[in-house]
């Protein structure tokens, strides 16, 4: 984000005692003069095609599954974005519900996880602390990976 676009939101949210909408930011950056002009898209038909992918990552997002194991049902997302991609990259596998019972609801807690994990790296960039969250990412990815191996092939009783 360029200094000057910073200046600008700093100056606006004084004017409006610490707190900005985007409505404001919009109609701020109506004004080709000012410094978050260039950030929108002008055109209508181009801006209306990116609103509605928006929509479809919104409606990705927010599908669902509902599945029981072991009594309890879980709710989880239909569709994860994988953590491994880079972040312009939004390609959304659907979650695999084959497991068997007690390493399903594992994984589907360590996939939740994965998902809030990667909001909280985006929001860490911006404080430039991201590295430590990233590691623990690739930590828990790992352990995914365990927790889907083990599913598939669980250990003998009394073994681990």
């Amino acid at each position: 984000m360029s200094k000057s676009v910073t200046k600008r939101l700093r100056e606006m949210s004084q004017e409006n005692g610490g707190k900005l909408t985007p409505e404001l930011l919009f109609e701020d950056a109506r004004n080709p003069d000012s410094p978050m002009h260039p950030q929108f898209d002008w055109d209508d038909s181009t801006a209306a095609e990116k609103y509605r992918i928006q929509q479809a990552r919104n409606l990705l997002c927010s599908a669902t599954i509902e599945v029981e194991v072991d009594g309890d049902v879980l709710r989880m997302p239909q569709f994860n974005r994988d953590p491994e991609l880079l972040d312009h990259v939004q390609e959304y596998h659907e979650m695999e519900v084959t497991l068997p019972s007690k390493a399903l609801k594992r994984e589907s807690h360590i996939e939740e996880f994965l998902v809030a994990l990667n909001g909280a790296i985006s929001y860490a960039k911006g404080f430039g602390i991201e590295a430590d969250l990233i590691k623990l990412r690739a930590d828990i990815k790992a352990l995914a990976d365990h927790v889907h191996a083990v599913g598939r092939n669980p250990p003998e009783s009394g073994t681990h």
